[in-house]
């Protein structure tokens, strides 16, 4: 399994969340280009960016940082605020390797055949569910469809990686939703699915590579300390 280190931006600066909450906002000292020295030396190649500015106002606010993120040689996992093609194709112009897609994916089947034709699997869906729902517009709204059939629409458009977020974990360090990837993954056991929300130890990170997720992501909890990246690659990588 691989490690996925996360970080969120809102006004050039990192920050997370506490269930997606607005309202509840942390943020770092730490620049987004020191994270991305901090990564290489650790020997990792990706970073996760998520634009939860750009989530909340509906359009990529940060694509010129993540160019020079870009630049470092990491490869970066974008998403947040991307509700139109033209907007991928600029985070994709703007140095993102995958780019993850949300709402736009989910509400216009159209749009997700013409990106598939277009980018193929550098475009993951980004589904966030809450409740067992699937939480739309930067966790703003729900969708009334059920989560295995929207997974299973995708699916058979051909998309095969997919960023999971349960959304009442992230940003609480409580600990991952097991029993939503282990569901997921019974039932489509292809899915490369990417797990975020509540990922706080190494513990964590065992129990998601036990369920055959393909990442896990890491943001407060490699941020404040919690998890020793280092460590985290040794027991992803292991058959604990």
């Amino acid at each position: 399994m691989k490690i996925l280190p996360s970080i969120d931006l809102y006004g050039g600066k990192i920050i997370r969340l506490y269930q997606g909450k607005f309202n509840n906002i942390k943020v770092y000292e730490r620049s987004p280009l020191e994270i991305t020295e901090f990564l290489k030396d650790l020997g990792y190649k990706d970073l996760q960016v998520i634009d939860l500015e750009g989530a909340q106002k509906g359009n990529p606010v940060h694509a010129d940082l993540v160019k020079e993120l870009a630049s470092t040689g990491l490869r970066i996992f974008f998403g947040g605020g991307l509700r139109s093609a033209a907007d991928i194709e600029t985070a994709f112009k703007h140095g993102a390797e995958f780019v993850y897609s949300g709402s736009l994916l989910i509400k216009n089947i159209s749009a997700r055949r013409e990106l598939f034709k277009k980018w193929g699997n550098r475009i993951i869906p980004a589904v966030d569910i809450r409740n067992r729902k699937v939480a739309l517009s930067g966790w703003q709204s729900e969708s009334d469809t059920e989560m295995m059939e929207i997974f299973s629409d995708l699916y058979k458009e051909g998309f095969r990686k997919y960023l999971v977020t349960a959304v009442l974990q992230d940003g609480t360090m409580e600990g991952p939703d097991i029993s939503l990837y282990t569901r997921i993954l019974s039932e489509l056991p292809q899915f490369q699915l990417i797990a975020a929300g509540g990922v706080s130890s190494l513990q964590d990170i065992a129990a998601l590579a036990r369920t055959g997720c393909w990442a896990a992501v890491t943001g407060k909890a490699f941020l404040e300390g919690h998890i020793d990246l280092s460590e985290a690659k040794k027991v992803a990588s292991s058959d604990a």
